[in-house]
């Protein structure tokens, strides 16, 4: 292997087993064959667990020795994926463990991942707190109270909605579809048509296929189907009927395969739509709060940030038995503390005399499965009467997210290529996502630029479709 390679991945022949607190890669069934896929000493291989080991020797086709025991569980009949990493780059952490491609921040972009990239969600943010602040006055981040991880969800891309009856914007003669020279589909767009204007595809691939039709959808097109884009002009695109069909040939030309021959409809006006595929992440807890928001699904066609909604935790109590006079509220299993804003409500039912429904009050103090409120943030403790033996409830604040689009807002020449990704270029690239004031912000340095690279290591940090 050279100093930098020319692939960012690639799967090996055969199967390999991971065996926990082994340094041996040992082949499986069909058994791998490392030296005739050239694995080679330097080269990095992806462990099951995700975690990134370098071999240091080869002993035969199905044997060879990694720099350090595998992390993870015995893992047996694995793909591997070897890649190309500048042998200087450090794999391990400092106390010994490995780092993952994500956690790394160095990778390949291939010439696919840049013609599609620019309109994926690649990473959120979690945003600091409006009301909660520690007792230091310091604002916290990630709402308040939760004691699993909440819901997120991510708004869908806005739908494309054209008008299928004009010959201005289905264009027959050229198979194209005028859409306009703002934010078009970078080629290799994900999109899902429907002959009516609210259409949707979730990040798990399910389809709209009701509501309120706008007419014949046009020859060549079927309802509710996903299809791929690829740049016409600057205002047009053409639509085909897989990724590699929409990205052949870097992105040049008009390729006959898999090209959907379009033509407009006559009736009604109408707006009929195409819409990307809508992302999807999950959420993680520490300490009672949102601690990171991870994506699972990157989506396409983003043409601005969506909006992120975080689910709140709502903690119910009995405004009877569970309340002291002393001002003690009983929450078994809590994870409140001390500066937390809540929510108060009573459910529909008869207020403790003390509060207010629907109003914001703050955790006081704190102990095992009990907490305390007062009116503003270190204000002094509330007493409280008893209420109704009824249920009411304390909310944490909600947490909120802010969303980045990668690789960076492209814009066509006319040939159908995507270029403009924040100063990252084919070739091996660190990707930072920035802290404190720049939090949530990608920026991509290119650290060895190329005409060209191979392979699929990953595909989220750098989508390609």
């Amino acid at each position: 292997m050279s100093l930098w390679g020319m692939s960012d991945g690639a799967t090996l022949t055969g199967k390999s087993t991971w065996t926990s607190g082994d340094a041996t890669l040992a082949g499986g069934s069909p058994a791998a064959t490392y030296s005739t896929d050239g694995v080679e000493v330097g080269d990095v291989l992806v462990g099951a667990d995700s975690k990134l080991y370098r071999v240091i020797s080869i002993a035969s086709e199905t044997s060879l020795e990694v720099d350090r025991n595998y992390e993870g569980g015995t893992s047996s009949n694995q793909d591997v994926t070897k890649i190309e990493l500048p042998r200087n780059v450090k794999i391990t952490k400092d106390d010994g463990t490995g780092h993952t491609i994500a956690s790394l921040g160095i990778f390949g972009i291939a010439d696919a991942e840049a013609v599609a990239g620019g309109d994926d969600v690649v990473s959120i943010a979690v945003n600091n707190n409006t009301n909660s602040a520690n007792p230091a006055g310091n604002t916290t981040q990630g709402g308040a109270g939760y004691t699993s991880a909440p819901t997120v969800t991510v708004a869908q891309p806005t739908a494309r909605a054209f008008d299928a009856t004009s010959t201005s914007v289905v264009v027959a003669a050229d198979d194209a579809i005028v859409l306009g020279s703002t934010n078009l589909p970078p080629t290799g767009t994900e999109l899902l048509y429907m002959n009516f204007p609210g259409g949707s595809l979730a990040a798990d691939g399910t389809k709209a296929t009701s509501g309120t039709t706008s007419g014949a959808v046009p020859s060549g097109l079927t309802n509710a189907t996903i299809y791929f884009a690829r740049t016409a002009n600057s205002t047009a695109i053409h639509l085909y009927d897989t990724f590699n069909n929409a990205t052949a040939n870097n992105g040049i030309g008009k390729p006959s395969s898999g090209l959907t021959s379009i033509s407009g409809v006559s009736g009604t006006a109408g707006n009929h739509c195409l819409v990307g595929r809508t992302a999807s992440a999950t959420a993680s807890v520490s300490g009672g709060k949102v601690s990171a928001v991870t994506m699972a699904v990157t989506g396409s066609d983003y043409t601005s940030a969506p909006t992120i909604t975080v689910a709140s935790e709502e903690h119910t109590f009995n405004a009877a038995s569970a309340v002291a006079a002393n001002g003690e509220i009983t929450i078994t299993g809590h994870t409140f503390v001390v500066g937390d804003a809540v929510t108060y409500s009573d459910k529909g039912g008869t207020a403790i005399a003390e509060l207010t429904d629907g109003g914001t009050f703050f955790i006081k103090e704190i102990a095992t499965n009990k907490v305390y409120l007062s009116a503003t943030n270190g204000g002094t403790k509330l007493t409280l009467t008893d209420g109704p033996s009824e249920n009411h409830s304390l909310t944490g604040e909600q947490a909120t997210a802010t969303a980045s689009l990668g690789l960076g807002g492209a814009s066509g020449d006319g040939g159908g290529r995507k270029r403009d990704m924040q100063g990252a270029h084919l070739g091996w690239v660190k990707r930072t996502v920035g802290t404190g004031g720049r939090a949530g912000r990608v920026h991509y340095e290119t650290l060895v630029a190329a005409s060209s690279i191979s392979g699929d290591a990953e595909d989220l940090a750098t989508p390609d479709q």
